[in-house]
Formats: C-alpha cells, structure tokens, sequence
C-alpha cells in the first residue's frame, strides 16, 4: 500500500487515510505566555512511575547544563497538542479519543523551535467501529533533538 492521500471531500475521512502517510511538519514555539496560562489553569504534579514513584527531575549533562541553566522544562501537557491534526486534516465531526501513550525522549524549554511530524500509523476495524492510530515525533528544530513520541488512537466515525 502506497503511502500518499488523496482528499477530494472538505474533510479527511477514515476512507481518506493511507497508513504511512506523513503530512508536512508543523512547527511552533512554547512561550513563557503559554507557560505561565497552562499554570493559571492546572496543577501539574511531578511525573510519576505505574507504582506511583515520583520520577527524579532530568540532571543537565556537560553537554547540556549551559544552555539549561536556570530553565526550567516544558510539561509534557505542554507539548501534546492537537494543533497539528488540526492543520493538516480536516477532521469531521464526531472523532473519539480512545487512546494515548507517550514516549519522553529529552526535555523542551519554553522558547525553543519544535516540529511535529505527524503519521497515519495504522488503521483497523474492530466491532464496526474505525481506529487510527496517529503517531506524533516531537523534535527541536536546532538540533534535530527527539523530545516525544506520541502515538494517539482515534476512532473515526465517518
């Protein structure tokens, strides 16, 4: 199967997807506006393993410890966005999140450059209901930095 889309409706339906497909990358910058209203809004605790272990703040490397002096890193909150979805298909009416996991890779700032490469992962029917599976890389724009991996599960109604 091949791995390019054809839309020919106003919106993306389940029809529309070709597994492998990936859209054209969505980039964007966090700032300490964004920061400071995702705080207003929420209490986010620290991360935490299945049993419930706190998980150690990152220690900076050599590498790392001038340029993260004094930062503080982006929630992962911060980083999981729909946006790109959003832009690069026009998604109907009625999608269910059904499920989500992520894959933290190294930490984001708020001010650093991201792109989000987006990709139909796989798609099935199970009990007449559509799933795709979307996957989201999650890179800094200077360095090419993997930061997340997100890999979201939709069902599509239409």
């Amino acid at each position: 199967m091949g791995n390019t889309m054809s839309v020919t409706t106003g919106h993306t339906y389940y029809d529309d997807l070709v597994e492998g497909h990936a859209f054209p990358p969505y980039q964007w910058t966090v700032t300490d506006a964004d920061v400071a209203e995702l705080e207003a809004c929420v209490v986010v605790g620290p991360l935490r393993t299945p049993d419930g272990t706190a998980v150690p703040t990152a220690v900076p490397t050599a590498e790392t410890a001038t340029e993260t002096a004094g930062r503080k890193p982006l929630s992962p909150f911060m980083l999981n966005t729909f946006k790109a979805m959003r832009v690069a298909i026009s998604m109907p009416d009625g999608l269910l999140h059904a499920r989500e996991t992520l894959e933290l890779h190294a930490p984001a700032y708020p001010g650093d450059r991201l792109s989000l490469t987006l990709r139909v992962k796989s798609k099935h029917i199970k009990n007449d209901k559509k799933f795709v599976l979307m996957e989201h890389e999650i890179t800094r724009v200077d360095d090419q930095r993997p930061i997340m991996t997100v890999d979201r599960l939709i069902v599509w109604v239409k």
